[in-house]
Parts: structure tokens; sequence; C-alpha cells
């Protein structure tokens, strides 16, 4: 690994053969890791010469990736902080953009779509075409700026699962650490190149893909997020055309491909998926039913049997906790969700008594992962309760609406992360969130496991939630059920609280309908969004 991050380019300086393929409407736009070394300088200098300094926060709302990566790397030549967020199109996207904005210390934004922000906002932007014409005469070319093992060099921001945005800081140590973390156990059997669709403004992508690729050298291949979701089968196409080894999706993404899948069957046809060694599949809890379809609809295709490969990471790790080894198969466990309680000893049970979970792995180099109950003490093996981290790639600091604030470690030196899990035989399983937790009749429930129950014994796609009924003073389930054609309303009610009664004795207080459930980029239900509805 490099002793400084912006390293990570620098020794790229005359690489002329790996590089980026951008690929958009237009076609692809081929970047050599060389290039991209160049035009991060001049676009560095250019954002000296409009007042950008050493300390700056740049916040990149940049919706075309050839603008977002070099702007990414210019903010880091001169030592400014970049900001990455998910692009600002709606009411609500700006409302969280004038919000993130006002935490941070006079802050200017990089975008390529001015016209979509308040007039607040734009006096602030600097539109990123101006640093392209800047570079194309004698450009300003700065020296990379001398920082700090504990100079802040990212802040990346929650992609929105809750409702108040919090930037977790990350150093030039955690991230240099974090990436050591990522590199594999076992070397690479092949020359490796690496595609992704996930957004550049997730950590997956962000650094799991584009800087580790540039990292190792390694060719890669970059989808607007868009065109996945617009037509997920163009995945598959730059798969077969760009011969990627690595690769990465999520679980939401399965199903929309699938679906898409069984209505364009013959559009695969000639379609060659052998090159993929790994499909990293992180982000939220992999439904091992959901990836066994995926990878048996992709064999046909030539899609290896054990591609995909389950992983756990955090922003507050700098990506990787931990990670399933590359080449095996999933580990599955069925447990009773009812005995899912911190403090319960694992039980595993028949898989016609229990739900499945999928292993994400062994911890990455460098973490330590432990199970700890609610006062923070260890549980050990096979124990259900929260998963805590610790190592020198655990960010320290966070940014919040009361400022920055010290991340909330135990006196050894963990960080609870919220969610539930157990080690397993030396495996981490995640089992929910502490906060997802519903209380029924005694019983706790994960909000995921319901998700997942009905939409299994239903078809219908929902979220659930447990919020305070005023009535009763009580905790009652809420559900968000997706309209789709040919399912009326008032049936699909009583088939969801039919479900939810026959399998769980659950009654649900009340059912919602929605064109669509409210999403992060990455996937990940916004929770907070439906509960503002109730």
């Amino acid at each position: 690994m490099s002793e400084r991050f912006i390293d990570t380019i620098i020794k790229r300086a005359h690489e002329e053969t790996e590089g980026i393929t951008f690929l958009d409407s237009a076609g692809e736009t081929t970047l050599t890791y060389g290039a991209l070394c160049r035009t991060a300088q001049e676009w560095a200098g250019s954002l000296m010469n409009r007042g950008v300094r050493q300390g700056s926060h740049v916040v990149l709302q940049i919706v075309d990736n050839k603008a977002l990566v070099p702007a990414f790397w210019a903010a880091l030549w001169i030592g400014a902080i970049p900001v990455p967020m998910p692009p600002a199109r709606s009411p609500e996207d700006n409302a969280k953009l004038v919000r993130v904005i006002g935490l941070l210390d006079n802050p200017v934004v990089l975008s390529d779509h001015v016209d979509a922000f308040t007039p607040k906002v734009q006096q602030i932007t600097i539109d990123t075409a101006s640093l392209s014409q800047d570079s194309s005469g004698e450009a300003f070319l700065p020296e990379p700026a001398d920082v700090s093992a504990e100079d802040t060099r990212i802040i990346q921001f929650s992609s929105g699962s809750t409702g108040s945005p919090k930037g977790i800081i990350v150093t030039e140590s955690v991230i240099v650490r974090g990436l050591e973390a990522i590199v594999p156990r076992r070397p690479a059997k092949v020359k490796n190149s690496m595609l992704t669709w996930l957004p550049l403004t997730h950590n997956l992508s962000l650094l799991g893909f584009h800087v580790y690729a540039i990292l190792q050298n390694y060719s890669q291949v970059l989808m607007p997020t868009a065109s996945f979701v617009a037509n997920p089968l163009s995945w598959l196409r730059a798969i077969n055309d760009y011969r990627p080894t690595v690769t990465a999706c999520v679980n939401f993404a399965f199903r929309h491909l699938l679906r898409y899948i069984a209505m364009h069957q013959s559009e695969l046809e000639g379609i060659d998926l052998s090159s993929v060694h790994k499909i990293l599949c992180g982000s939220e809890p992999i439904d091992p039913e959901l990836a066994a379809k995926v990878q048996s609809e992709l064999h046909k295709y030539g899609l290896r049997t054990n591609a995909i490969n389950a992983g756990y990471g955090l922003s507050e790790a700098c990506l990787l906790v931990s990670v399933s080894d590359i080449y095996e198969l999933l580990h599955v466990i069925y447990l009773n969700r009812s005995e899912l309680l911190p403090g319960n000893k694992l039980a595993e049970v028949e898989p016609t008594d229990g739900s499945p979970f999928v292993s994400v792995g062994h911890e990455a180099p460098g973490i330590t992962v432990s199970i700890r109950d609610d006062e923070g003490q260890d549980l050990g093996n096979e124990v259900i309760g929260e998963i805590y981290i610790s190592g020198p790639s655990v960010t320290s600091k966070v940014l919040t609406d009361n400022g920055v604030q010290d991340q909330p470690f135990t006196d050894d030196g963990a960080l609870a992360t919220g969610d539930i899990g157990v080690l397993h035989k030396d495996e981490l399983y995640v089992v929910g969130r502490r906060k997802d937790i519903i209380f029924i009749g005694g019983k706790n429930y994960y909000s995921n496991d319901l998700e997942s129950l009905l939409e299994k014994n239903t078809g219908i796609q929902c979220a659930v939630l447990g919020a305070m009924d005023p009535k009763t003073k009580t905790e009652a389930v809420y559900v968000f059920g997706v309209r789709k054609e040919g399912l009326a309303e008032k049936a699909g009610t009583a088939r969801l609280k039919q479900t939810a009664m026959q399998q769980l004795a659950i009654p649900i207080h009340h059912v919602a309908w929605v064109d669509e459930l409210p999403t992060t980029p990455n996937g990940k239900i916004c929770r907070h969004r439906l509960e503002a509805t109730i």
C-alpha cells in the first residue's frame, strides 16, 4: 500500500495501458490512469485558482462519472476534503443537500447539473465543465498537498436510510489502513479487471472498486447506475463485452434483474458471463434463495456456480468488515426468528423450521469483530448480540448537527455498529438491525425478516415498520405494500394480514399502498421517509 493516499494515483502517472472505460448512452470513453493523474493535477490547479484550498470542503454533486472521477482526485490532490453525495434531483434531495452544506465549513459544490439546485446552492457551485475548459490551455500544476495521518481526507455521509445526515470523517491513516483491509487473503489466480454499476458516491464502488482497481493497477469499467435501473441486462451485456473478473450487485438489483430476464429472455442470446470470478454482494442482508435463483439463471450464460461472494461493509470501517472466501459456495444456516434475541445462544434448526441467514465471511485484515451485550460486554462466539468492530481502519469521529463528535468507543476500543449478529465457526452472520427490531406480543421481530416472509408468501414487495399505536400506546406493525398490476389493494391488504397472522400470529395494524418504496442509491429502504407518513 502507498504511504499516502494520493500516491494511489501518482504512482500510475506513467501508466498508459490500464485505465478506466466509462460507459454512457453515447458509448464508451477510455481514460488511462496516466491521463487521469494528469487531469486530476490540472483540475486541482483550476480549483486553487477558484479559491479552493487545503482543508476546504468540496461537495461532489456530479452525475457523469467522467467528471466525478477527476474531481474526486483533484480535491484530494490539493488537500481539500471531497464530500461525495448522490446528485440532488428532487426537492427532498435538495433539502438534504442544503442540510449537509449547513454542517460544513465554507464549502463549495462541484456539479455538472447546476440548474437543479436552489439559488442559494448555485452561489457556491463550480460547474465541472469550467474545470475541463481550464485544462485545455496552459494549466497551473500544483504539487500534492502535504497531509498528516490525522488530516480529514473524505467525509462520507450516510446514504439516507435514516433521518439525520451523519458524516463519517475518514482520515489519511484510516483510508490507507482501510485499503489494506480490502486486499484479498488469497493471491489472485488471474489478472483481474473490475466493473461496477453501483454509484461512486457509495463506498463499495468508490473505494472497493474505483480506488482499489487503481491501487492494484487493474482495468475498470464504470457504468451509470441509471443504465442498470433502466435495463439491468445492460450490466450483463457489459460483462459480455468487457470481460471483467470482478463485479458487484445487491439484493434489490437481483430482484430487478430476474424480473427483467423473465420478460426479455430472448435478449440474452449469445451472452457470455464466464469471465466473472466474483460478484461481490453486500450493502444489505443477502437472501440466499434469491441468490440461488440468480446463480441458476445466470449459470445458463456461463456464470460460475460459486461466483456470488458475500461481504459486510460499513462506512465506519472505511468499507470492509468481513468477506467470504472466493470460489466458495455461500454458507447458510437456518434460525428461528423468534429466538434471535441478544443474549440467546445460537440454535440452528431444520430449513423447514427456520429462516436462512448467509455468512458474510471472516474478518478483513486489521479488523476485529466481537459480539456484545447492551453493556458492551463481549459475549463470545455462538451467542446473538450487537456487532462491534475495532481496528486501525475504524473511524473515530463523525460530523452531525451538533458538530464534530467522537465515536462512542468502549474502554477497549470497540465501536457498536447497530447491527445484530453472531459469530459461528469464526464466520460472521448478520441477522438484523437493532433499530429495526419490532416488539410485538412479548417477542422481537426484525423488519427485514417480516418483509422477506410476506413477499415470499404473497408475492407483494413491501416494507415493514414498527410504530406506536396512538390508541393502545403499544408498538404496532405497519406495512407499506407496492402496488402491482392486477392486484386490488383491498385483496392485497387481506392477503398480507392473513399471511402475517397465519405464519407468525402477528396482527398488522395498517397497510398503506405506494407505487414504489423509497430507497437509498444502494437499495436500502428509507424507513424514516415511510415512518414520517404514519
